[in-house]
This record gives C-alpha cells, structure tokens and sequence, in this order.
C-alpha cells in the first residue's frame, strides 16, 4: 500500500491544478505563457491576446497550459515586424479583427479548415504577404480583411463563402486571379479596388449585390454580368477598360445602367435616355452629390418598362414634380428620391416588393402615396419629412395604413386595427407595451423591441408586444426572443362541432370554436329528434273490436291510431300511451286498415302507409 501514495499525491496536485485553472476560467485573468498572452473562455478553451516573441516563423500551440487555443484575439499579432512566418494550430476555430495587421514582413499564411471566423483587418496592411490559403469552413470575407496587401498575388475564394464586404482586398496591387464560388452572393463597396493587376473574372450568376467601385481601377475588360443582381453600386468598373464606352446613353453593364458621369456641370435641361431592356439602374447614377459625375440636376426622366431595380441615391436631389414608375420595378433603394424638393407625385407600380431607407425623404411637397398591396417592406424614415407625414398630428404616423414614421419612445399604444405593414425602425428605442392587430402582415425585422447602441441592434427589457395569437407579430416576437402577449378577437370561426347527437329520447348539443386559440365560443343545443315511425305487430278480433299492436318506439310518450278502409283517407281515430289499441267502433263484415304515428316532444313521426288490416 505504501507503495501507491506518490502516484496518488501526485494524481490530487494534477486534479488541484485543473481545478485552479477551471476557477481562473471564471475569474476571465489573463496569463503569460512563454511568449504567448493568453485568457480562459467561458467554454474552458484559451484565447491568444498577445505575441510578444521576436522569431520569424511562429508556429501558434494547439494547446496551453492544458487548455486547447481556439482563438487568436483582436489585434494579438498587430504591428510585429519580425514575423514572416505563421502556422496555425487545427484547434483553432477564430482569427480576431485586425489580429496581424501591419505585419509587414509576413510572407504567407494557411488558416485551417477549423477557422469559421476571420475578424475585420485580420491581415490588413500586410504589405509583403504573397500566399493566403483561405479556411473552407469561413462564410464571410470581413471588411479590409486584406487590404493594402501589395504583394498578394493568387486568390481562392472557397465554396461556402457568402459575402466579400467593404475593402476587403482593396489595393492589392498585384492581384491578377482569383475564383469566385457559387455560394456568393455579395461583393461589398471597394472590394477589389485599385488591384491594378486584376482582369480576367467570372462571377457567379448567384450574386446578388455588388458594392458602389467594386472594381474600380482594375483591368476588367469584359466581365459578364450575372443574372442574379439585384443591388449594384455606383459604377463598379470605374476607371476600368469596361466603363470606357461612355456616351449619351450613360455607361452599361449587361443590361445595368451603372454610370453617368459626362454632366455638363450646371444643366439642368440635357435630354436623358435610359436604353430599353435595362433592368437596374445602380446606385448613384444621376445623384448630384456622387463624388464623381459632375454636379446635375434631372427634371424629367423616362423610365423604360424593363426596369426592375432602382438603386440607392440614383435620383436624389433630381428636379422633377411628378414622376411614374414602371410596372415592372420590384425595388426602389436607399435614398432612391431623397430631397428631390419639387416631386409632389409619385405612381408606384403594382408589383413593388421593397421601398428602401429614406427613399423619399425630405421631398418636402410629397403630400400623398398610395402604397400597394404587393409591397412587403419599407425601411426606416422612408417618408421623413414629407407633407403626407408632416400634416399628421398623431402619435403615430401612417401612410396609405403602413406605419412610417417612429413614435415616442415611452408610453403604450395600439395601433389602428387596418394597419397593414410596420416599417423599419418604427418603434425603435420604443418601452411599453404596443398592441397590434393580425391585419399588419408586413413587419419589418426590427420594426419594434429593439434599440441601437454603437450601430447595433439591442433588445429592450422594457418593451411588451400585445398581439393578436398566431398573427405576423406574434411570429416575429416567438422567433426573436421578444416579449409578448396574446389576445384573440375570435373572428375565425370554424363550423358547427358535433358533441353529442340528438335522439328522439335526448337532445344533442354541439359547439364552435375559434380556429386561431381553439377556445369554444358558441354552444347550443341539439332538439330532440322525431321518433322513428312505430313497427307494425299486427290487427286481430278481439273483445268486441279489433286490436292494433306494434313494438317498442324509442322516446315515444304517446300514439296516435289512424284507419281506413278500401281506398279511403287515413283518419285518426284516438290516442293511448300504450303499445296497443282496440278498435270498438269497428262494424262487422267491414276489412279496416289500420296504422300508428309515435309523438314526443318534436312532434309525430311518420307512419306506415301499407299498415296492418283485419275484418270483424
């Protein structure tokens, strides 16, 4: 036995340590490692803040201290002059933002397929990196993620990456590859600009927004435009060989109208074409105040019935004081008509879909819009500062029974109950309680029960949607954690519900209940049903007459005896409680024919025609 009490030491030490380290784990320190900074998540895993070695080539522990190293934190590497080198560990699953930016001397890096996670200005800066082999596991390409990265010159986008944002490769002079997978849907703002080298690529028909200059400065020629746009920016191909065809029809890209910057500066009365068949028109396009077409302003335009898309900005400020637009458009973008100060009309088509952020803000003679059926969104403040809002002098504020406008941001409201839609931030930063009826169909995300804080959306504590069970509102509510209560108006009733059927004995009763929180709102009774017609036994002499039988009837209280003789009507000739009758009345040598009706409480029964006969 004595034997065993050193391992058994040294066992209790090892379990004392884990414990420390799982206390430490709570208490969230941070702990120097070698050249490693290091603190405990909350999932017991480690986080690398902080490098403070001098090698060349850093080879990140898959382990420390015990603790597996799943991430790299915000700016952890920033900065470092020395490192050329880094290799990643295959537990790691998170690069943090800005984590090596301004490494200027790291050459190359391979993120494992372990990495989901690549934080804004991961390399940013990292001026002499040549080869990145990207994780398969990440979705997103951040902002500036690689930007200013000069020497970077072969990239593979992976499958699964749906998004490219704002920079992300920007200034990456000698990037002349790179390979889009099928899973992308959005290039952001200034993805690719000034990567001089860059020329040759296909996009894939899935995208659907690419960012104002995308492109821009690069030596795209020819770049098929892909079927699935739906949001481009202002010309993303500016000052690429694909914009030089500039002439009195604007600048196209497919069928998108994406520039128009040879304005002469101050005109107001250049006669504007839009070519047939276009489908968008980008963002920016005739704006007065785009950084680079010269200052203009349209005061009539005509847009072709090929339309679909209308991009943000692209008519702002524009002169015009009616203008109507195509069956055709689906969405109208951000800002699309912002401050275009004389417009007092508008006709919007009866298949728009989305009516972006601020679209006709500050068109201060707007005085009414119709809204139609078809749309299912609108963003915030999309009608701020129009007439049609300025004249209202509600709490909250409707066009065409659309909510558009936010309210007050403490009290308790209800809305009225032929709202169909809530716009985009209506209710932000709203606390109380609002209650709104199943007739708003179209609410938008973060319509109400949250507010902002640094740019972002936060729930609020204060805030108690009242709505009707099973309604729009109270889908959103469930999907997004919101607290709520449910009402119901009862106005789905189902059919009439069979309980218990009625008999000639009893009577039944049935129900019907609302289809939308089940409960019975009506009751009524079943009457009792007429009693089958009685079943003839038989008609025979006796004591002086002649005496009827038949059998049992259900719920019967009495009978009522009729005969006839040859083809004469049937008369009543008495009534009795009992299954028989006796016939005194009958006279000798005559054939009678004699049948019974049972009564109850529902009335009589029928009776049969044939009945029984018998002569005296």
């Amino acid at each position: 036995m004595k034997v065993l009490k050193k391992p058994l030491i040294i066992f209790s030490a090892a379990v004392f340590l884990l414990c420390l380290l799982s206390f430490c784990a709570v208490a969230g320190n941070e702990y120097y490692s070698g050249d490693f900074m290091y603190t405990v998540l909350s999932d017991g895993t480690a986080e690398i803040t902080e490098y403070n070695g001098a090698n060349s080539v850093v080879d990140v522990p898959a382990a420390i201290d015990l603790l597996n190293v799943t991430s790299l934190g915000a700016n952890c590497f920033s900065g470092n002059s020395t490192l050329e080198k880094i290799i990643f560990p295959r537990s790691l699953v998170s690069i943090g933002s800005g984590c090596f930016s301004g490494c200027k001397n790291l050459r190359e890096a391979a993120i494992p397929d372990s990495v989901s996670f690549l934080g804004k200005g991961a390399f940013e800066n990292c001026v002499s990196l040549e080869k990145i082999t990207l994780s398969a596991s990440i979705k997103s390409i951040g902002e500036n993620t690689f930007k200013n990265c000069y020497m970077l010159d072969k990239v593979s986008v992976l499958n699964g990456v749906s998004s490219i944002e704002n920079c992300a490769f920007e200034n990456c002079y000698v990037l002349g590859r790179i390979t889009f997978p099928k899973t992308l849907k959005r290039i952001g703002d200034r993805a690719f600009s000034g990567c001089g080298r860059l020329s040759d690529i296909t996009l894939p028909d899935t995208l659907e927004e690419l960012g104002d200059l995308a492109f821009a400065q690069t030596e795209c020629a020819a770049v098929p435009c892909p079927s699935g746009l739906k949001k481009v920016g202002y010309n993303p191909f500016f000052s690429a060989p694909l914009s030089y065809n500039q002439n009195l029809n604007g600048i196209y890209w497919g069928t998108w109208l994406i520039g128009y910057e040879d304005f002469p500066d101050g005109t107001d009365d250049e006669d504007i074409f839009i070519r047939q068949g276009t489908t968008g028109i980008a963002a920016h396009v005739f704006s007065p105040e785009n950084e680079i077409c010269s200052p203009y302003y349209l005061r009539s335009i005509k847009i072709p019935d090929t339309v679909k898309y209308i991009g943000e900005g692209a008519f702002s400020k524009s002169r015009f004081a009616e203008i109507v637009l195509p069956d055709s458009l689906l969405e109208i973008g951000d800002r699309a008509f912002q401050s275009c100060g004389y417009l007092k009309k508008v006709t919007l088509p009866k298949k728009l879909n989305r009516i972006g952020s601020m679209a006709f803000a500050n068109c201060a003679l707007l005085a009414s819009v119709s809204i139609p059926d078809s749309v299912r969104s609108i963003g915030s403040n999309a009608f701020y500062k129009t007439l049609a809002l300025d004249l209202q002098k509600t709490t909250v504020k409707y066009i065409d029974n659309w909510v558009v406008s936010p309210a007050a941001p403490k009290c308790n409201l209800t809305l009225r109950k032929e709202t169909r839609g809530i716009c985009e931030d209506a209710f932000l930063s709203f606390e109380g309680e609002l209650t709104v009826f199943k007739g708003a169909k179209n609410i938008s995300p973060h319509a109400f029960g949250y507010g902002k804080s640094g740019g972002k959306y936060q729930k609020l504590k204060n805030f108690t949607l009242v709505c009707e069970i099973n309604s729009q509102a109270h889908k959103i509510a469930q999907q997004n954690g919101i607290r709520f209560k449910t009402f119901c108006l009862h106005e789905r009733l189902s059919g009439w519900i069979t309980d218990k059927k009625a008999t000639a004995s009893k009577a039944g009763s049935r129900h019907k209940s609302c289809l939308d929180c089940k409960k019975v709102i009506r009751t009524e009774k079943i009457p009792i049903k007429k009693c089958a017609a009685p079943k003839l036994s038989k008609a025979v002499r006796s004591n002086g007459g002649i005496k009827i039988t038949w059998k049992k009837t259900d719920g019967a209280k009495s009978f009522v005896v009729l005969r006839k003789t040859g083809k004469n009507k049937w008369k009543q000739i008495g009534t009795t409680k009992n299954r028989y009758f006796v016939d005194k009345k009958a006279q000798k040598g005559i054939k009678y024919t004699y049948t019974v009706r049972a009564k109850n409480s529902a009335g009589l029964s029928a009776y049969s025609k044939k009945g029984v006969s018998c002569t005296l």
